[in-house]
C-alpha cells in the first residue's frame, strides 16, 4: 500500500482525479490517477464520487491531509455587492445567503454558503454547495484519519492559476468542464457577474451562442478578451467567438497543487 503525506482530488460527476504526494517528493508532480464514475439514479449526483474516492483512499496506508477541488457541477455562484455598511464577516455572509435565497428560494436552507475576500467598492464571489456533500467529505476524512485541509472551487482554482494573464480590465473568464460552462464577467469596476450553464454532451459548438446570451443577461459588454480555460485541444474548440478576442488557456489533466482561491469554499471546523 502506498504511503502518501497528502492527496489532491478533483471531484467531477463523471470522474475523480487523484494525485498522491509523499513527504519525500520534494516538489515533484506526484502519482496521478483517474477513476471514472458512473451516475446513479435516485441519489445526489455527488454521492457516487464520494464512494469512488473512498475506494481510492482505502488503498493508501497512511495519508496526513486531503485537498479537494469541486467541479462547478456541484456549486452555485453569485456576486455579493460591496456595502460600506457591512463590516463584519457575519454580515457579508448573511447578505450572500439572502442573494442566493432570492434566486433559489428555500433550497438555500440545505446549502453551505461562503463568501470570498472583498475589496472596497467591489463585489465578492459567493459560493453555495449541498451541506450533505460537505458532511460526506468530512466524514470520509475522519474515517480515514485524515485532515480535510482545503476545499476549493474549480472556477476559483482556474482564475488564480491564470491570474497573471488576465491583464485587461474588461474580460470574460470561461471555465469549460465536461457538460458545464461557467462564465465570470469582469469590468473596470471589478467582477460584474458569474453565470453557469449546462451544455449537452460534446456540444462545444454551443459556446459562442452561450457567451453571447449570458453576456446580454449579465449586462456585460458583448466583446473584449475571452479567456477560455479548458482541457480540450485547440482543434476541438471554436476557432473564434464573434466580437471577442479568444485567448485559450490550456489545462493539464493532472490535478493542480493548491493555490489561494478567488471563490473559496471554507471548510468549517469540526
Amino acid at each position: 500500500m502506498l504511503v502518501a503525506s497528502s492527496v489532491d482530488v478533483l471531484l467531477r460527476p463523471s470522474e475523480i482525479r487523484v494525485t498522491k504526494r509523499s513527504a519525500l517528493s520534494l516538489g515533484l508532480p506526484g502519482r496521478f490517477s483517474s477513476k471514472p464514475v458512473a451516475a446513479e439514479t435516485g441519489v445526489e449526483p455527488w454521492k457516487p464520487c464520494i464512494d469512488a474516492l473512498s475506494d481510492v483512499l482505502a488503498g493508501l496506508a497512511r495519508t496526513v491531509s486531503l485537498d479537494v477541488v469541486l467541479s462547478d457541477h456541484f456549486l452555485r455562484y453569485a456576486l455579493v455587492p460591496w456595502s460600506r455598511n457591512l463590516v463584519a464577516d457575519s454580515e457579508r455572509l448573511a447578505l450572500a445567503r439572502l442573494t442566493f435565497s432570492q434566486i433559489y428560494g428555500s433550497m438555500v436552507d440545505d446549502w453551505v454558503v461562503t463568501v470570498g475576500e472583498q475589496k472596497a467598492g467591489q463585489a465578492a464571489f459567493a459560493c453555495a454547495m449541498d451541506r450533505g456533500l460537505l458532511q460526506a467529505l468530512q466524514e470520509l476524512a475522519r474515517r480515514r484519519s485524515m485532515r480535510l485541509r482545503s476545499l476549493r472551487t474549480a472556477l476559483g482554482e482556474r482564475i488564480n492559476r491564470h491570474r497573471r494573464r488576465l491583464r485587461q480590465n474588461e474580460f470574460c473568464f470561461a471555465s469549460l468542464e465536461p457538460e458545464r460552462l461557467t462564465l465570470a464577467f469582469h469590468s473596470k469596476a471589478g467582477w460584474l457577474a458569474v453565470r453557469g450553464r449546462r451544455l449537452a454532451a460534446g456540444a462545444v459548438e454551443q459556446l459562442p451562442a452561450v457567451v453571447r446570451q449570458e453576456a446580454a443577461a449579465a449586462g456585460a459588454n458583448q466583446g473584449g478578451d475571452l479567456y477560455l480555460a479548458s482541457e480540450l485541444p485547440a482543434e476541438a474548440l471554436p476557432a473564434e467567438v464573434a466580437g471577442w478576442r479568444l485567448v485559450r488557456l490550456y489545462e493539464r489533466v493532472p490535478a493542480q497543487r493548491s493555490v489561494a482561491g478567488t471563490s473559496p469554499v471554507k471548510v468549517p471546523a469540526d
